[in-house]
């Protein structure tokens, strides 16, 4: 279902929390606050879903202009991995251009002249500039050119053709207004990928330690150890088992973990199952008695070819997992250049395929040399990280 509608756990210095809440229901509270401070002639606001941001009270003025972009400070190392907004220094409003994940070396070079905003996610946008980004999407006024939509992509394209001197030419969006406001005292959260996410979330359990406030004496870091929702009878180890998110998931006492694990949707199981350290799995339900089982590592990102070295899946080259198991790419109906997250890679399994040797033969560095696995897998009906989002048995999911 997405980050956005990942459970949150109640923040242990907090008041007024639920046990069922998402990180939708934390950001909402602060994306009202900004539309209602937005001026006339703003009808929508584009947010991401995968951060929660933190910010002051007193909004400053916002200017009415066709694409407002919402920033903040952070140090230079930080806003390299997002958009960064560039801001003119005698008139700190002013959008100079905008460019997505800038060197670090050059965001310090165009800071003698710009002040560097890193990108909040948040732009409010007036009617004519949705009609503009409708249109580079492929909308005729009736419907889209073909009958879907094309892909664009709103930082790297419409938003480098923003500002006073943008890097980019397109005449009708040079030909919008923008601006850019820092919000004040703002905190960023990311959970972008999975080690961001229960990066996070730990960040936020540990923003307050004081005892007076918490009730509790002796109080710790909140470790990086999170069971949500979920049946876990394994013994932790603090060494051991770190960096752990479980989610909806039970877990026997005869599994074996390792650290960094993000265990998501995991059936009722008696398994003695080992799980290397960095493998995360997911077990998507699927139809009315199927899961699509998704494994992966905990630093993946899902994005580049699969069958490019350069592409990571469990946290090696995507072309290694194939050549460990003997399988060949175009035997299994997958083209090369075919991008990790659109690649037919998950099989969808009945409760009772779900054997831990299999899924420890899909998981391994190591695999052991099974044809019949091998065999199972090109045989299974499969499913891409994609797919498995279209196939999702929601009410399944949310029972």
């Amino acid at each position: 279902v997405g980050k956005l509608l990942m459970p949150v756990p109640v923040f242990r210095w907090s008041r007024g929390q639920r046990l069922d809440q998402t990180l939708l229901d934390l950001q909402l509270p602060a994306y009202r606050r900004v539309l209602d401070h937005a001026p006339s002639g703003c009808v929508a606001m584009i947010a991401s879903g995968d951060v929660l941001l933190e910010f002051a009270c007193q909004l400053p003025v916002f200017p009415r202009v066709d694409v407002l972009g919402l920033g903040m400070w952070v140090p230079t190392e930080q806003a390299r991995h997002f958009g960064v907004f560039f801001a003119n220094r005698r008139r700190p409003t002013e959008l100079a251009f905008f460019l997505q994940k800038p060197s670090a070396a050059r965001i310090r070079d165009l800071s003698e002249e710009y002040f560097p905003l890193v990108d909040t996610g948040m732009w409010l946008m007036s009617e004519r500039a949705i009609e503009v980004l409708m249109r580079r999407s492929g909308w005729t006024g009736s419907g889209f050119e073909g009958g879907r939509a094309l892909r664009y992509e709103l930082y790297s394209q419409f938003g480098l053709s923003l500002g006073a001197s943008p890097v980019e030419s397109d005449p009708e969006i040079n030909a919008l207004t923008s601006a850019v406001v820092a919000l004040p005292d703002a905190r960023f959260h990311h959970f972008g990928t999975s080690r961001q996410m229960i990066e996070s979330i730990s960040a936020l359990q540990n923003t307050h330690l004081d005892e007076t406030r918490l009730g509790i004496t002796g109080v710790k870091r909140h470790p990086d150890i999170y069971r949500l929702n979920s049946r876990f009878e394994l013994p932790i180890g603090l060494d051991k088992n770190h960096t752990l998110w479980v989610e909806n998931s039970a877990v026997a006492r005869t599994w074996d973990l390792g650290s960094e694990h993000v265990l998501t949707g995991v059936p009722d199981n008696a398994w003695d199952l080992r799980v290397e350290s960095g493998v995360c799995l997911d077990f998507v339900p699927v139809d009315d008695d199927a899961y699509g089982v998704r494994f992966y590592g905990i630093g993946d990102e899902f994005r580049g070819a699969v069958g490019d070295r350069q592409t990571l899946w469990l946290g090696a080259p995507a072309p290694d997992w194939f050549a460990r198991r003997g399988i060949d790419l175009s035997a299994a109906g997958l083209e090369p250049t075919t991008d990790v997250q659109q690649a037919a890679l998950f099989p969808v399994l009945k409760a009772e395929q779900l054997d831990p040797r299999l899924i420890e033969w899909l998981c391994s560095t190591s695999p052991a040399c099974d044809a019949s696995f091998a065999a199972l897998w090109r045989g299974a009906r499969r499913l891409s990280a994609d797919g498995l989002s279209d196939a999702v048995n929601l009410e399944r999911l949310y029972r």
